[in-house]
């Protein structure tokens, strides 16, 4: 609360003790805030003489929604250090003065290595109206400028005459439109042939007001662009003519080659005679929720080691762990996330070493005992973990039998460096006590 807001009150309290009115409670004003920063995990927002609650954090393209009194305060966005768990306050801030009536949207933006808060600021349609508003930015650093088209579904934008042309932190003022279904077309300013993004139909009612945000991707997908709509719900726009991308690690605990089939197609597979222990690079196909997968050994179609239906995300990376015995393999995947952060690592764990019950993956300093560190991962065979994110350094690498002491592989030395994705597979080792330990991603020479 700023030294105003409290005069404020101290006024309206004194007067209430002399006339029968009393104090008139300010009008409250919604704030959203949405986090497009893809070189951080997760950032906090916060007003003056607000604590942080320590996991309310606002990861990537996630919003929040707050409601302050109308007046004048101090906001402040802040980083976690990756070192010690701990929130650094106060990072960056901007002072702002909120008005009854007004919709506000502050946005989150990267650039280069700092976070620039955008507020976008709008008189929304009133209560009764049977309009919808729409205002547009560009938050997406590195991306020229874009020319973005807002169209009713199906409309063919080589005759269609642009919302407008925005450059990075650039706005598209607000507008108002009749509610309906609409989507939303972004190419490269100038040349709408070249089109970065195609949004499925999507519904806007009335009074509304929805801000458009063009978002960084960073790398974690296929795209170079998103585009996050906010309003009283909002998410991000699905892009109607993405591909998926695929790749896949061959665990098999015979060490021989597989070939990986999808949607039937053997001739050839997506990927012909996979070597053990190394990840193929990605492959685009199209996305869906039942994708038929089939591991077969290399060159011999006629013998189904997997037989079973993934689902793929448009725009999105995806990595596929086969592993288990001859004959009867099985098939895991997850939704890779490849953004590079501008302060820390990504580590990603793989078990593919069907002898153990389940492994403990450490990844700790050299003087850390591993009989008794914590793991950043605990997972059965044939299973991925989730990334977890590092500070750069130097750390030794673990397997642990798990709810056990039992070292069954390590240490193998490794440095991670910001922006970094490393990733860790186990593997049945030479005899039944050990496991093998494989490096890959950034860590591969």
């Amino acid at each position: 609360m700023t030294v105003s807001r409290l005069w404020l009150l101290a006024l309206a309290a004194f007067a209430a003790t002399g006339c029968d009115e009393g104090r008139q409670n300010p009008p409250d004003v919604a704030v959203r805030v949405l986090n497009v920063a893809p070189g951080y995990p997760e950032l906090f927002f916060r007003r003056e003489q607000t604590s942080y609650d320590p996991q309310g954090g606002l990861t990537f393209q996630s919003a929040a929604r707050e409601v302050y009194d109308e007046d004048t305060y101090d906001f402040y966005v802040d980083e976690r250090d990756l070192a010690t768990g701990r929130i650094l306050a106060n990072k960056w801030s901007f002072r702002k003065e909120i008005v009854g009536g007004a919709v506000y949207t502050f946005v989150l933006v990267q650039v280069g290595s700092e976070v620039q808060p955008v507020i976008l600021e709008a008189d929304p349609p009133a209560q009764n109206s049977t309009s919808t508003q729409v205002y547009a930015l560009h938050a997406a650093e590195g991306v020229p400028a874009l020319d973005i088209f807002f169209e009713a579904p199906g409309t063919d934008i080589l005759g269609a005459v642009p919302w407008g042309t925005v450059r990075f932190l650039g706005t598209l003022p607000p507008r108002t439109v009749p509610p309906g279904d609409y989507e939303i077309t972004v190419t490269e300013a100038g040349n709408r042939a070249n089109v970065l993004l195609r949004s499925g139909a999507f519904g806007l009612g009335a009074p509304e007001s929805t801000a458009f945000v063009i978002a960084p991707l960073g790398g974690e997908g296929i795209a170079p662009i998103s585009v996050v709509g906010l309003n009283s719900g909002g998410g991000v726009l699905s892009n109607a003519d993405a591909q998926a991308a695929v790749r896949v690690i061959n665990g098999a605990d015979d060490g021989a080659p597989r070939d990986v089939a999808f949607g039937g197609e053997f001739s050839p597979p997506l990927f012909s005679a996979v070597p053990s222990a190394a990840p193929t690079a990605y492959a685009q196909r199209a996305p869906g929720t039942e994708v038929q997968v089939n591991v077969t050994p290399a060159g011999n179609p006629g013998v189904l080691e997997v037989d079973q239906k993934i689902n793929l995300a448009a725009t999105r990376k995806h990595t596929m762990l086969v592993s288990g015995p001859t004959g009867t393999l099985t098939a895991a995947y997850i939704t890779d996330d490849d953004r590079r952060l501008l302060k820390g690592a990504q580590l990603r764990s793989y078990n593919a070493a069907s002898q153990f019950a389940a492994l403990d993956f450490l990844v700790i300093p050299a003087d850390v005992d591993p009989t008794a560190a914590g793991a950043v991962a605990s997972l059965s065979p044939g299973t991925i973990g989730l990334p977890a994110n590092y500070p750069p350094g130097d750390y030794n690498i673990w397997l642990r039998q798990f709810l056990t002491t039992t070292i069954v592989a390590g240490p193998v030395p490794v440095t991670m460096t910001a922006a970094g994705i490393f990733g860790v597979l186990a593997t049945n080792g030479p005899d039944a006590a050990t496991a093998t330990i494989t490096l890959v991603d950034d860590f591969a020479p």
